[in-house]
């Protein structure tokens, strides 16, 4: 028996993989395990929900500026990518002052996809 999609079928399974909106707190959490995890001081972070009515996916933006190493930031992203599968990485922006120092800051942006369904 051929078990592959078809149709509509494909297109459901596809939606079926994104969390529903009510649950962005636990994908939050996670995310900020991660930096924790990772050793890198998250500060204050601007965050955007953002669904249109015809789209059946909310879109999610989180943008976290933070300090810490290059390597802590790398672990804090790959960690991100691999435990919220539904995010995706948009922009990275690095600053170092001063050459001698291994601490950086840095701008991060993830955009977390969303399915329609429940409350954001």
């Amino acid at each position: 028996r051929d078990t592959k999609l078809v149709g509509s079928d494909q297109l459901a399974a596809f939606y079926a993989f994104f969390p529903r909106s009510d649950s962005t707190a636990d994908w939050l959490a996670r995310i900020n395990e991660a930096a924790r995890a990772s050793n890198v001081t998250l500060q204050s972070g601007e965050y955007k929900y953002e669904r249109r009515s015809e789209q059946k996916l909310a879109r999610y933006q989180i943008t976290l500026p933070m300090v810490g190493t290059y390597g802590q930031m790398r672990e804090f992203i790959g960690t991100v990518l691999s435990q919220v599968p539904a995010a995706s990485l948009d922009e990275v922006t690095l600053r170092r002052d001063n050459v001698a120092r291994q601490r950086i800051e840095a701008r991060v942006r993830f955009t977390l996809y969303l399915s329609s369904g429940g409350a954001s």
